[in-house]
């Protein structure tokens, strides 16, 4: 006998890789009950060119820049293609980004106050690591470490110039 209830069940094992099956299947927060026009187009697009390098994600304020890249890392995360970053420019991003992910259910972990080990979560590629741009100048150590882990990493709110860009604006 069929048992409509297996053929429609999700395991929870199950990780997908594209970013529109990973935002079903999280928990939605009143303010994404889906995603808006621009950024399923942002996302289809990256998803197509994302084994390219130095792909830069320009949209405009208030687009969903941060719930798009949180996206994309865990995308490449549940690829196998990670660890990854989200690398913020202050502690008030740092702490916007933990909030955001908190709501939509993606894993993200920061560096204990006063240490500079990685979380275990992050280096076994079960979370996206948040970190501060001026941690990992200071440190030139922990650069080092984070340039031979990092597969993808992700600056928000930074100016960078890098060759090639997805932009809807």
């Amino acid at each position: 006998m069929l048992d409509l209830e297996d053929l429609f069940s999700i395991d929870d094992d199950e990780k997908f890789i594209e970013p529109d099956r990973i935002f079903s299947s999280l928990v939605k927060s009143c303010e994404y009950e889906y995603l808006r026009d621009v950024q399923t187009e942002i996302l289809n697009e990256w998803f197509k060119r994302r084994n390219d390098k130095d792909i830069v994600l320009k949209m405009n304020t208030g687009a969903g820049k941060t719930f798009v890249g949180l996206l994309m890392l865990q995308s490449s995360l549940n690829e196998g293609k990670g660890p990854a970053v989200y690398v913020c420019p202050d502690l008030q991003l740092v702490a916007q980004v933990m909030q955001k992910s908190k709501e939509y259910g993606i894993k993200c972990v920061t560096f204990s106050e006063g240490e500079n080990k990685f979380p275990i979560e992050f280096l076994n590629s079960e979370a996206i690591l948040l970190c501060l741009i001026s941690y990992l100048m200071e440190d030139l150590f922990l650069i080092s470490m984070i340039l031979k882990l990092v597969v993808l990493y992700l600056m928000m709110h930074t100016h960078v110039y890098l060759k090639q860009e997805i932009s809807l604006l």
